[in-house]
């Protein structure tokens, strides 16, 4: 291979849309790219992207036996790009498979999206996130963590990683050395963590070191500051300390490191595509994430050719990362494809997940009657696309379940206007009771201030979609329970406990 092929194989590479143009198959075939990612704008259905996956596979200059990695964020909740809305089925969050607290469900899991995504043609999945959320003022991770205890994150993490990769898909943990203290999101600036080294060791860095100690096969980093681990300021996905000599020397990892998207704000705006792929690579990195803009991908590969070529970059460094590449396609390559299983697996976990966060005035089951659902959605602040779920769900989920009841739903958007709080007032002035569906009110006062007004005059119960502390905020719902997504099967389990044909068993993973 020419210095120009090792290099493109230290890149994976995001594309738009369903089909693979001529540029990027001419990138695999004549360059040796050594690998891509999806996300749902190139998914339309399982037929389509096991397609795809093969007609990509076929590009590959080097053969079946060193397939094309083919990676995805099928985190399962919140981050699914596959999902109901392109015939896939979504599986279980983090968070609600750490409210059901069983990891052989866990287990169950990953073994469970390990067989989607190997009959998609998908051989990487960027999970599990390893994060610990401790902060509930995280804008980023949140219900993507199974809690906010090091050790249960772990436990969980390490089941998850060993049903994934018993299916034959590479588990990459996340984001190294830790995204779940932040009160930033680095896909829009720059988080940093100030905890000191012990803090750090105790906390952030355990479900990693459990996890590397389980056979984890990749480490996505993550982009922010440790000035404890990192005194020149570079984001960790830069910072040879963190990830040569803290990842590699001190923790023993081996395997593949993965960046982040480069594209997200905390890179972009502050170093170029190109310089921050160079700087990746010297501080340790496998492979260098690109997700969306084609010029940028392609200046980033240039600016690497040109560091080695310059002596920036050595040929040994460059091999070492190329050897971890390659051992990881064998991997694949080896690996066999599982038949898919545990078809009720997603719903089985939304029932055992679903936790009662406090149970008072109304109670549960709820009786049948005048019954009304509001629930919060959109398009959040931080540019995240919110559950895809059609409305009306859980309200049809009731009228089967409460025969005889009058049930109304309404939307609201995440930030509510005057005009909604209007709307959702004269509905509820003909309902016996509101079920509020809340969605990150913790971070959207008008949310939560628009429940509370409300909550006074019409009794009513509260979900909380999304994070659980929402329950928090909104104490005037003496009822409130926690479904942590708004995904179909979830919305079919809540109607089911509402209705009190299943009984709550979730515990809370994270302290209100």
């Amino acid at each position: 291979m020419t210095a120009r092929e090792r290099v493109a194989q230290l890149f994976m590479l995001g594309f738009p849309g369903p089909e693979a143009d001529l540029s990027l198959l001419d990138l695999i075939h004549q360059q040796g790219l050594g690998g891509v990612i999806f996300f749902a704008r190139n998914a339309t259905s399982p037929g389509q992207l096991r397609a795809l996956s093969e007609h990509l596979q076929d590009a590959n200059r080097l053969g079946p036996e060193l397939p094309l990695l083919i990676a995805i964020d099928q985190e399962g909740g919140l981050v699914a790009r596959l999902n109901e809305d392109n015939g896939f089925i979504t599986p279980p969050g983090a968070m609600l498979l750490g409210a059901a607290n069983n990891p052989v469900l866990t287990h169950r899991s990953g073994a469970y999206t390990a067989a989607q995504l190997r009959q998609a043609g998908v051989n990487v999945n960027l999970a599990p996130v390893l994060d610990v959320n401790n902060n509930p003022q995280n804008p980023v991770i949140g219900v993507r963590s199974f809690g906010q205890v090091p050790e249960f994150v772990a436990q969980h993490g390490v089941a998850y990683l060993r049903g994934l990769q018993g299916g034959g898909v590479v588990a990459v943990g996340k984001h190294f050395p830790g995204h779940g203290d932040t009160s930033v999101d680095s896909h829009l600036a720059l988080p940093r963590i100030n905890h000191p080294l012990s803090r750090l060791e105790s906390v952030e860095l355990l479900p990693f070191r459990r996890a590397i100690g389980a056979g984890l096969m990749g480490v996505m980093t993550a982009h922010v500051t440790f000035p404890a681990l990192a005194a020149d300021g570079r984001p960790a996905t830069l910072s040879p300390a963190v990830l040569t000599g803290l990842l590699r020397e001190r923790m023993g990892f081996d395997g593949l490191i993965l960046t982040d998207c480069m594209e997200m704000k905390a890179i972009s705006d502050n170093y170029g595509p190109g310089e921050a792929a160079v700087m990746a690579i010297e501080a340790g990195a496998d492979l260098v994430l690109i997700s969306h803009t084609w010029e940028r991908q392609l200046a980033a590969i240039e600016a690497v050719v040109q560091a080695v070529e310059e002596g920036r970059l050595s040929e040994a460094r460059i091999e070492a990362s190329l050897a971890r590449v390659y051992r990881a396609k064998r991997w694949v390559a080896r690996a066999c494809e599982i038949p898919p299983g545990y078809s009720e697996l997603p719903l089985e976990a939304a029932r055992r997940g679903i936790t009662v966060i406090r149970r008072g005035q109304p109670g549960l089951p709820l009786q049948p009657g005048r019954l009304l659902t509001v629930e919060f959605r959109g398009r959040h602040l931080t540019g995240v696309e919110e559950d895809p779920i059609k409305p009306g769900d859980l309200a049809a989920h009731l009228r089967e379940l409460l025969p005889g009841s009058t049930i109304t739903s309404l939307l609201a958007p995440l930030v509510p206007a005057p005009r909604s709080r209007e709307t959702i007032e004269l509905a509820a002035a003909s309902a016996d009771l509101v079920v509020w569906l809340t969605r990150e009110a913790v971070r959207y006062p008008e949310q939560a201030q628009l429940v509370k007004g409300l909550a006074r005059a019409k009794p009513g119960l509260g979900v909380a979609l999304r994070t659980p502390y929402d329950a928090r905020v909104i104490p005037e719902l003496a009822t409130y329970l926690a479904a942590y997504d708004g995904r179909p099967t979830t919305m079919r389990a809540l109607a089911e406990v509402l209705a009190g044909a299943v009984r709550p068993t979730g515990t809370l993973p994270v302290t209100l």
